[in-house]
């Protein structure tokens, strides 16, 4: 259950289950089973990996060091090494992470019926233990799901969404096996679709985290702040891009108030 709130904390987005490349549809499989945050991929996909690295300021440049490990991934809550896979048009098949290594750690794995999502499992570590049966809306929005022991066929856990009226704000909550409330999270969204802050919260609605966001001419997050339960803030950062010829980004710079700076580099696979 850890693992899939940090996950949740980390990347929450809205409402989907057609088209995981186009927004909105993306965001809904973006908070629960891929890291990726970017909404809108653009061209035909097929398939896109990311990797992370260490940098240092040399001068006027940013000069690339050593590869993140998982280690080190897991003692700053950052997200493992990971691509994802697409069919022709659009729809999210698999989010497979990997070490350092390149060493296949395990990910999700995606079932449709009639183009809408149906369920999904999970892998870790050449052992499947996670069952997820989704429940779409009229609309085909992804509204919730329920989440069980692979083995023992048993309930884990269950999560529901709800929308306010102007569509502008998202509650989430996470309930345990005995359908009691344990955690619940708040998205809000700008005029153009784009997650503006989240905050989380305990079972009794107390404030334990939160999250401002900010954007760029193309779209892509810029800047980000962090702050507590007591909202102090307790991490900033900026981020810059170099694009594709397509629009999609291939590397992005993160630098946090205290001069950390990572590399991420993505690679794209494009249908023909």
């Amino acid at each position: 259950m850890k693992k899939y709130l940090a996950l949740f904390i980390a990347t929450v987005f809205i409402a989907g289950c057609k088209n995981s490349q186009e927004a909105p549809d993306s965001f809904s499989l973006n908070h629960n089973f891929a890291p990726y945050v970017d909404g809108k991929l653009n061209g035909k996909v097929e398939k896109m990996s990311e990797k992370m690295y260490w940098a240092e300021n040399d001068g006027d440049t940013i000069k690339k060091g050593n590869q993140i490990t998982s280690r080190e991934a897991d003692s700053l809550g950052w997200g493992y090494f990971y691509d994802v896979t697409f069919d022709s048009v659009g729809n999210l098949l698999n989010c497979r992470y990997f070490d350092e290594n390149n060493n296949y750690l395990g990910g999700y794995h995606f079932f449709r019926k009639n183009n809408l999502l149906d369920s999904a499992i999970k892998d870790w570590r050449d052992e499947t233990y996670l069952y997820e049966k989704l429940i779409c809306n009229e609309k085909g929005w992804l509204i919730g799901a329920s989440g069980y022991n692979s083995k023992a066929d048993t309930l884990l856990y269950s999560w529901k969404k709800r929308f306010s009226k102007a569509g502008d704000t998202i509650e989430y909550r996470y309930f345990d096996n005995k359908g009691v409330l344990s955690v619940q999270f708040v998205s809000r969204y700008n005029e153009k679709g784009q997650l503006i802050s989240y905050d989380s919260y305990d079972k009794s609605g107390t404030l334990f985290s939160a999250s401002k966001l900010f954007y760029n001419d193309k779209g892509k997050i810029s800047a980000g702040t962090n702050f507590n339960k007591f909202k102090r803030k307790v991490r900033a950062y900026n981020k810059t891009y170099e694009y594709d010829p397509t629009g999609n980004w291939v590397k992005s710079v993160s630098t946090d108030q205290n001069g950390n700076i990572a590399i991420a580099e993505r690679t794209y696979t494009y249908f023909r």
